[in-house]
């Protein structure tokens, strides 16, 4: 989840074009996640649902503020299963004021 500011959404309706997202978001799960062992991960100490979503927040944070940084992230949800997830909201990566 994504937002601009207090605002929702651009004058197009809509606060970031999924494109865009999908340029961040994408290389992040085929270089980094998808078929991997999350515990070689050198960028978390311990492969948990926890440390994996702050750490997958910090790294869309960082690239929006380099794309997009009128965009603020909110919130990251990871599903580990159907029933369980690790949900980050906040603001320890926000753009800068």
């Amino acid at each position: 989840r994504v937002s601009k500011g207090l605002v929702t959404a651009s004058d197009f309706g809509m606060v970031m074009d999924f494109q865009e997202l999908d340029a961040i978001v994408k290389p992040l799960i085929e270089e980094k996640l998808d078929h991997k062992f999350l515990n070689d991960l050198p960028e978390v100490s311990r492969s948990t649902a926890e440390l994996l979503v702050i750490w997958i927040a910090g790294y869309i944070a960082a690239a929006l503020n380099g794309k997009a940084p009128e965009v603020a992230l909110s919130e990251v949800v990871l599903w580990e299963t159907a029933t369980s997830r690790a949900i980050w909201r906040g603001y320890p990566w926000t753009r800068s004021q």
